[in-house]
This record gives C-alpha cells, sequence and structure tokens, in this order.
C-alpha cells in the first residue's frame, strides 16, 4: 500500500456466535482505473467497543499489517467509511473524528448507507405501529395460504 497515490478504508464490526467482537478493516485502492478493495485485518475488540480502542486497531493494523508509516498515512488516507453509529462517526469522540485530528487531517469521512438503512430498520420495527403492519400481513398470509 506504500506505494499507492491513495487509499480509503471502510470498518464493520462483526459479532460471531461467541459474542465476541471483532473490528474487520477493509482497505480501498485504485488499479488500473478501478477500486480494488483488500481485508487488511480483522481484530477482536478484547478490550471494549470504545472509539479509541478501535482507532488503535486502525493504526496498529496500518503499519503492521499494512507497511504504513504515520507519514503514508498523514499524505495518502483519503476517506473512512463506517456504519452510522456514533462510536464510529461520533463528532467529538468518534473513530472517524480521531482518524481526522491524530493521524491524517485531510480524510474524508462517509457513513454507509446501507448500514444506516439497516439502523434506522432496527429502530422503527419496536414501534406499534409497525408490530401492528406485521401482524396484519401474517394475517392477510395464512388466510390466502
Amino acid at each position: 500500500m506504500a506505494n499507492r497515490e491513495f487509499f480509503a478504508i471502510s470498518l464493520d464490526e462483526v459479532t460471531l456466535i461467541d459474542t465476541s467482537s471483532w473490528i474487520c478493516i477493509h482497505v480501498y485502492i485504485i488499479e488500473g482505473m478501478c477500486r480494488v478493495p483488500y481485508l487488511l485485518n480483522a481484530v477482536k475488540c478484547d478490550k471494549g467497543k470504545k472509539a479509541i480502542n478501535i482507532f488503535e486497531k486502525i493504526c496498529n493494523s496500518l503499519h503492521g499489517v499494512g507497511g504504513l508509516t504515520s507519514e503514508h498515512i498523514i499524505k495518502k488516507l483519503i476517506c473512512i467509511t463506517t456504519d452510522g453509529a456514533s462510536v464510529m462517526q461520533g463528532e467529538l469522540n468518534g473513530v472517524c473524528h480521531l482518524v481526522k485530528t491524530k493521524i491524517s487531517p485531510c480524510c474524508t469521512q462517509m457513513a454507509c448507507m446501507s448500514h444506516r438503512m439497516n439502523l434506522a430498520t432496527k429502530r422503527i420495527t419496536d414501534t406499534h405501529i409497525i408490530k401492528e403492519i406485521e401482524l396484519l400481513v401474517k394475517d392477510v398470509h395464512s388466510y390466502f395460504t
């Protein structure tokens, strides 16, 4: 990655069946006018899912696995994409804020639209009206089957 002009990273938290939490770090580079994704690392969140802990995992992965120096990261990291969770996107203490203030001030941050939709859907499913609609759809389905 050190010989690439620019790169972007994408983060996603995964919870395994044993309830352990992992952060998957993907790197995107441009090769021959095409965006190419690489799995940089999958690291266990053994110190919890706090922004500073995730930030340290990212830094360690970029340095250790990616072979990047701090100078490479400052000059070449152009974007970080995460879900819309506050631990990732928080304006004061989120992972993206830490990346921008501590290692790459020119980096932009983006929230993944698929993750935003998923988070919104999770919130709305607990409302009374949605439960009534689900019940109605199930009843209609049962009637016609």
